[in-house]
């Protein structure tokens, strides 16, 4: 997928569960509560990347407390995920899918 499929992702307003780095294969996963226009209610989603190379993740909170996503971006191989927390998310990577979440997993977890 291009910038342009990135950037149109549905991701303002979703929520961030969890975010998660598999080491040896190089992927990074985030889980996501997001709003589906196709089904009319907010779904459990996956976005994953692919041939991950870097991430920056801090978690300071400099606009207060937040799980959401107010935007997302992408420059090259660099994706941005900016939080509505103020904090910034840097994932350098090849690659990206969004997909449904397992059934197990539960981002209230």
């Amino acid at each position: 997928m291009d910038q342009a499929q990135f950037e149109a992702l549905p991701l303002h307003d979703a929520t961030l569960s969890c975010l998660e780095l598999l080491w040896e294969q190089g992927i990074c996963r985030a889980y996501l509560r997001l709003w589906s226009k196709e089904l009319g209610e907010v779904v459990s989603a996956v976005l994953e990347f692919q041939g991950v190379t870097g991430i920056e993740a801090p978690r300071k909170y400099e606009w207060g407390p937040s799980s959401s996503i107010l935007k997302a971006k992408r420059s090259n191989e660099v994706y941005s995920i900016q939080m509505q927390s103020g904090d910034l998310i840097s994932i350098s990577a090849q690659g990206f899918k969004l997909e449904p979440a397992n059934k197990s997993f539960k981002a209230d977890a």
